[in-house]
């Protein structure tokens, strides 16, 4: 009879937001793992394959990736050569798992892990990756402790100014603190259909349009004002 050591699993990847120029950095390291690989099956199989699911859609480029990606779904990544294999899978809502299938290749699996952990880590979202990783006493804490001093504010609002006016503002900050833990439980992992370096589609909209019409409204403003001042000043009422 013999003893050994299992070796501990490797931890999963944080919560992220990740971009079009990110999943490019995690392509090229599963490609770099599997071609630099020890080859392992038939002429055929030694040829590298790219899959990506999303939404029931599939393709065989990277470059396609963009055309069938949908916000908010899950994805599957997967890169392939031989017996060799690394895959990425994101589902938004519930977690993101890697699956790194190299026969006798565990330093090349420690390797990879090493690589993509600070590319999740720079598109971390912290509030989910806080909520997902609390242990249950904090969670038990945060949902006593909150209401509490909601209910503490309303009182000290009642005698302030009123109880009219102080139920729907201490009732909308409750909303909004179980909105903000739903939403930050419920997002996991996502993929962006553009670049990080991109402007986001709500700040293209207030560069492009809002920002220039707030620009011209305030133009406007100032303009009458002048307006009305030089005209004050030429040609006074009294």
């Amino acid at each position: 009879m013999t003893i050994q050591t299992l070796k501990e699993p490797l931890p999963n990847f944080p919560p992220a937001k990740l971009f079009l120029d990110d999943l490019d950095e995690i392509v090229a390291i599963f490609r770099e793992v599997v071609e630099t690989a020890e080859p392992q099956g038939t002429t055929d199989q030694l040829k590298t394959n790219f899959t990506f699911t999303c939404a029931g859609r599939r393709c065989t480029t990277l470059e396609e990736v963009p055309k069938i990606l949908k916000p908010r779904r899950e994805f599957h990544l997967r890169i392939a050569r031989g017996k060799w294999e690394m895959s990425l899978y994101c589902n938004p809502w519930t977690h993101s798992m890697w699956f790194p299938l190299i026969p006798h290749g565990e330093a090349e699996v420690s390797s990879a892990h090493r690589r993509l952990k600070p590319i999740f880590e720079r598109r971390k979202r912290h509030l989910s990756a806080a909520l997902h990783s609390a242990p249950f006493w904090a969670w038990l804490f945060i949902s006593s402790v909150v209401p509490l001093l909601v209910h503490f504010l309303r009182l000290s609002l009642y005698q302030r100014i009123g109880p009219k006016p102080a139920d729907p503002f201490a009732d909308l900050l409750l909303a909004a603190y179980v909105l903000l833990l739903l939403a930050s439980m419920l997002t996991y992992t996502t993929l962006s259909p553009r670049n990080s370096y991109d402007l986001s589609p709500t700040r293209k909209l207030l560069t492009e349009k809002a920002l220039p019409i707030i620009l011209a409204a305030a133009v406007g403003v100032l303009g009458t004002l002048l307006t009305q001042f030089l005209i004050h000043k030429i040609w006074p009422t009294h």
